[in-house]
């Protein structure tokens, strides 16, 4: 797409192609099974054998030794638009071992792959053991997805499965009840261990089928679980695993970390409706926060101190993106991009120096917000930020230890766009303690505000934040998630006076 484009047809161009995605997802939708309900279809007709292959296995015991896999749907089923992002963990798992012979990924979401073309393409490649991300929402996915790579192989050629990411530090105990085909979790950082489980596959892989109780035939030997079992943070269903071990790996060393790996992606392909441009991908340049938000679970995840690279090392990063793969936008993912030590006004100055000729959009605090820094931002391309504003009251910020007030919120979207800068603010409705009043307030603030665009999001409980093992919110969740449009309760008919009455901004 041209830079030479007017601004708004830029934006107009993008989203275009964004809309034209998820409406073909939602018409295909309409007439079809939901995904949830494909998804159960898929693990049923996996633990039936449908996906067995009789041919046989390639280059058996001389495949990959790992095969990270983002599955069909992974990513596009989970959001409202149909936005489709890299892969961004196990991109950098990729990036940390660098070399496609040994660990490789399969990008089937971004690829626009068939669950049929996906098996296909995990039977060729012959792996030791199959890797996939599980957060709190994508367990029956991973379920699914396990089930088939146990069911492809005879039983002396099936591959382990390893799960890690963000359910994996608090989640451990359910994931292993819900995925029963799922060999080994992996905590925190994974690419603390992750060095160190491949050459312990390559170096221990064995051709015995293991007994129904060692993960459905994987062919490991015990001396190989075993060491994978004693790796800390690591935690092997055959072993038995120690779920009382509070331990999360964090990943300290930046200057030794590469970014992830964008080789072979369907980079093209990646979009969401904020881009103004295309290609786009995401990018995380930190981890940790120093809030402490009561609804979150970051700070125990992943610590509270920031851990990340260096400005110089995300302009460097940046111009590769650009120079490879031709990216003209960029959404940073950072829990708080204006978490970055010493602020982002460094970054920024170093990314205008450099002339990337980038527009990216990033999250970030309202109180964090100066003058100052909004003008470095918007120079350097910025041309939205979301803030989380979660409430319209201060009694409720305050009982969710927030960090801010209702003023302070208002004064920092007030500050970027009188800086240029489009502003998305997001507020969780169904909070312990929510009433009609605190919603109203919340309406009222979205009003005052009048932000570009606007998200309302079902309280959702996090495993490991404060709120999932506190006090009970106005209605229980239950399996709600933080999305679901079927509920008929309290909080859905509150989450739909909120986009009635908040007249200034679509929807996210």
């Amino acid at each position: 797409m041209s830079s030479r484009l007017p601004p708004l047809l830029r934006v107009a161009t993008a989203r275009s192609l964004c809309k034209r995605h998820s409406s073909t997802t939602t018409q295909a939708s309409s007439s079809e099974l939901s995904f949830d309900a494909k998804v159960q279809q898929l693990a049923q007709k996996a633990a039936a054998g449908d996906f067995c292959r009789r041919d046989p296995v390639p280059d058996a015991g001389g495949g990959k030794t790992v095969l990270l896999l983002h599955p069909p749907g992974a990513c596009s089923a989970y959001t409202r638009s149909g936005s489709q992002y890299p892969p961004l963990g196990l991109n950098l798992l990729k990036a940390v071992i660098g070399d496609r012979r040994r660990v490789d990924l399969l990008e089937a979401d971004g690829g626009y792959l068939t669950d049929e073309a996906t098996a296909k393409q995990i039977y060729d490649a012959a792996p030791k053991a199959v890797g996939m991300t599980v957060t709190c929402g994508t367990k029956p996915l991973v379920h699914a997805w396990s089930t088939v790579v146990k069911n492809l192989f005879p039983a002396p050629f099936r591959p382990l499965v390893i799960v890690g990411g963000p359910a994996t530090a608090f989640e451990a105990p359910a994931i292993f009840a819900d995925c029963p085909n799922v060999d080994v979790i992996v905590k925190g950082d994974g690419e603390v261990h992750f060095p160190e489980i491949v050459n312990i596959l390559e170096r221990e892989h064995g051709t015995v089928p293991r007994p129904t109780e060692y993960g459905g035939g994987a062919s490991y030997s015990p001396e190989a679980l075993e060491l994978l079992g004693a790796l800390p943070g690591v935690m092997v269903r055959a072993a038995p695993p120690n779920f009382n071990d509070s331990f999360i790996p964090q990943f300290t060393d930046f200057d030794r970390l590469p970014f992830p790996d964008l080789d072979d992606s369907p980079v093209s392909r990646y979009q969401a409706p904020d881009a103004l441009r295309l290609p786009m991908v995401t990018m995380i340049t930190q981890r940790g926060c120093v809030a402490k938000c009561t609804f979150c679970n970051t700070p125990q995840k992943d610590g509270s101190r920031i851990r990340g690279w260096s400005s110089e090392q995300i302009v460097d990063q940046l111009q590769h993106l650009k120079d490879r793969h031709g990216i003209r936008e960029v959404s940073f993912v950072d829990d708080v991009f204006t978490n970055r030590p010493g602020g982002p006004r460094k970054l920024c100055r170093m990314m205008e120096e450099r002339r990337l000729d980038l527009t990216w959009y990033c999250n970030a605090r309202a109180d964090a917000i100066t003058s100052k820094m909004a003008r470095a931002m918007r120079s350097a391309g910025c041309h939205q930020v979301f803030l989380g504003f979660e409430s319209g009251c201060d009694d409720m910020l305050l009982r969710i230890k927030k960090g801010e007030t209702v003023g302070q919120l208002e004064h920092g979207a007030q500050l970027l766009k009188d800086n240029g800068i489009r502003i998305s603010v997001g507020f969780i409705v169904g909070l312990p303690g929510e009433t009609q009043e605190t919603v109203d307030k919340s309406i009222a603030l979205c009003n005052r505000v009048q932000p570009d665009r606007v998200q309302f999001t079902r309280f959702t409980p996090i495993p490991g934040s404060a709120l999932a093992s506190g006090s009970s919110s106005a209605v229980s969740p239950g399996s709600s998630g933080f999305h679901n449009r079927e509920a008929d309760d309290k909080v859905e008919r509150w989450l739909r006076q909120c986009y009635q009455e908040c007249v200034y901004a679509p929807s996210v």
